[in-house]
């Protein structure tokens, strides 16, 4: 999932999106909501390559042989990205895009997305969004110029929310 803090002082990695001018903030939580890894793109970034470069981060850090659950939005519906995803051991719950290829690809999931329909996960990384914006309001809108200063606020906010 993601998050666009607007950017209107621009900086690196700012750029212009259909929501305006600013960056994407996309991030992996646990089954519990706790953020695992964070990656930032600009808001015209393609949350599809984004969502690649947060998976080989925590490919490091799984544990388990087993298959894990990946949940997205929309954003993220790719026939590359779900092969990319169960290559490397996770099952996507990914929301399908309303378009005519996709419509042709559910059936093959159908009986699965069935079984899970009803327990969606998504709200648990939505209240860590909302824990972000409420508590950390420098990353609301970003003023840091510098990408290095910008992720450093993030990564110390990820700290802050397992220390707190």
């Amino acid at each position: 999932m993601a998050l666009f803090p607007s950017a209107p002082g621009g900086g690196q990695e700012v750029a212009h999106g259909y929501k305006g001018k600013g960056v994407l903030l996309h991030v992996i939580t646990d089954s519990h909501g706790f953020p695992l890894a964070i990656h930032s793109t600009g808001a015209n970034g393609d949350e599809r390559v984004a969502a690649s470069g947060l998976l080989a981060r925590l490919r490091a850090e799984k544990l388990a042989k087993k298959f894990a659950f990946v949940e997205a939005d929309k954003g993220y519906d790719s026939a590359k990205l779900r092969a990319e995803m169960v290559e490397q051991k996770y099952f996507p719950l990914i929301a399908w895009r309303k378009c005519k290829s996709s419509e042709q690809r559910r059936p093959t999931t159908r009986g699965m997305l069935d079984l899970l329909r009803g327990k969606s996960q998504r709200w648990k990384i939505e209240r860590f969004f909302s824990h972000i914006k409420r508590r950390y309001r420098r990353l609301l809108a970003r003023w840091e110029r510098l990408q290095t200063s910008w992720m450093s606020f993030c990564k110390l906010a990820l700290i802050a929310f397992w220390v707190f």
